[in-house]
């Protein structure tokens, strides 16, 4: 467990936005699974953090039962939502883009 504040790992980079994934606690060094940060600056509870369940075109049925299934669908639903304008750089998640689904 870090003592000490540590920047937390980056999840992806796309068209110059930034995800970063999100903790417990500023203590955790595990993610929890399923949320993520467009700052990453900010302590747990941030108005920057997002659930990918929030996103815009999410469906559960894409969402694999194995950890490398999701984070391809978390990556692709989230640089969709980044090209749509509902994900923007140390912003919290807008809402309704003009498509229904990746």
């Amino acid at each position: 467990m870090p003592y000490v504040w540590q920047d937390p790992e980056v999840f992806l980079e796309h068209n110059g936005v930034t995800i970063y994934h999100v903790y417990k606690d500023e203590l955790s060094d595990v993610p929890v699974e399923d949320w993520y940060s467009t700052c990453g600056c900010e302590s747990p509870g941030s108005a920057y953090e997002f659930d990918v369940i929030d996103v815009p075109g999410y469906d559960p049925k894409c969402d694999g039962p194995g950890w490398d299934e999701r984070r391809n669908y978390h990556k692709k639903l989230i640089e969709a939502a980044i090209d749509a304008g509902l994900i923007e750089q140390d912003a919290p998640l807008r809402g309704e883009p003009e498509w229904s689904s990746i």
